[in-house]
């Protein structure tokens, strides 16, 4: 028991330092000017996204850099999303309008409307955004100073994810937590190894000879999770990538409610992991044993006579969770309740996992506004 007791200790004390040496890594991009203007391409896929698109393209409107094209693609959308572009196309200029096709057999959705995006865009550098977010006015400006004084290929990143649902916001917040407590965020700058590599595809800006060098969106039109697929091959052909906090530039309208976070994380999480078994089993282990082994030992120590100084251990483990968790829910403009949360956002995320390896293995296969994908 004493032993388990300092185990656990020990373990969430390594987290909370690698999460803090990582954080300081994990560049911040504040509002700056470009002192070169090349064209950008905003390319927008909208699949049944007429209540965002508002606040998108308002914001897109208010930009300061001017040297760019905005096209969006309507993804078939069974709502108003086709009507609301339209009715944009009138009062905002720079906005060209692509009617969606089909999905040809073998490609997902979001790839191929990305593709169809990139063969009509005409800028050096390509920024792929999702219809749920809204960008600072100051944003373009500010990333493509980035790219330029950073020299690199790539920028991706994670903004402020606004969560009305106190459930969603539990599974939101651990994008950026898991990326902050597992992956060297120095590695995916400073290291050509493919392995060492995040994206979020809110928000992409790309070089375009890079973009069409890795084989741009058709070279990934099979993957559920095209962002990281990308990002992987922008390395594995020796260009660069940077992840950012965005949170200054970037707000993200993800999910209204649980049931959609649910869903939308459901379809990535297990193909996110390469639809491994041996990797998904040992992402639950682990997870298990770092926050649901903590409250068991607590359980355990209480009932335990004779433990001594031992028995503050377990209380300080979880103290320790709740602060690493705190740490990046801070940087990332998190609310504090959610940050208290952390140990169901653990749980949560194993369910998860476990209920979209399922849906893999019995061959269900995973539902996203309307469409099923193995």
């Amino acid at each position: 028991m004493a032993l388990l007791t300092i185990i656990t200790f020990l373990l969430w004390s390594y987290q909370l330092l690698f999460v803090y040496f990582n954080l300081n890594a994990w560049k911040a991009i504040q509002s700056q000017e470009s002192l070169r203007h090349p064209l950008v391409s905003v390319l927008i896929p909208a699949r049944n996204e007429a209540e965002h698109l508002d606040t998108l393209l308002t914001s897109l409107q208010a930009q300061t850099y001017t040297n760019l094209e905005v096209i969006a693609y309507d993804d078939q959308s069974t709502d108003a999303t086709a009507q609301k572009l339209h009715a944009w196309q009138e009062k905002f200029a720079e906005l060209t309008v692509l009617q969606g096709k089909p999905l040809p057999p073998s490609w997902l959705g979001k790839p191929h409307a990305c593709h169809q995006l990139a063969l009509h865009a005409r800028g050096d550098w390509l920024l792929f955004l999702d219809a749920d977010t809204q960008l600072q006015n100051t944003a373009i400006h500010s990333l493509i100073a980035t790219v330029n004084n950073e020299n690199v290929t790539m920028l991706s990143g994670f903004g402020h994810v606004k969560s009305p649902s106190l459930l969603s916001g539990l599974l939101t917040s651990m994008m950026a937590f898991v990326i902050a407590m597992h992956l060297p965020v120095r590695l995916i700058r400073h290291s050509h190894d493919p392995r060492f590599v995040a994206a979020n595809g809110a928000l992409i800006l790309i070089e375009r000879s890079s973009y069409d060098r890795a084989g741009g969106h058709e070279a990934v039109k099979t993957e559920l999770v095209e962002d990281m697929a990308i990002a992987k091959r922008i390395k594995a052909q020796g260009d660069t990538v940077l992840l950012c906090d965005l949170c200054d530039l970037l707000t993200v309208h993800m999910y209204d409610t649980f049931a959609q976070a649910w869903r939308g994380y459901q379809k990535n999480i297990f193909p996110g992991l390469g639809r491994s078994y041996l990797i998904a089993s040992l992402v639950i282990f682990w997870y298990l044993i770092i926050y649901v082994l903590p409250w068991l030992v607590l359980f355990l120590a209480l009932l335990t006579p004779n433990l001594g100084y031992l028995r503050a251990l377990p209380i300080a483990t979880i103290g320790i969770m709740l602060v690493t968790k705190r740490l990046v829910d801070h940087k990332f403009k998190v609310r504090r309740i959610i940050s208290l949360g952390a140990p169901l956002s653990g749980l949560l995320l194993v369910l998860l996992l476990v209920s979209s390896l399922w849906r893999h293995r019995s061959g269900q296969g995973y539902t996203w506004k309307g469409r099923r994908y193995p």
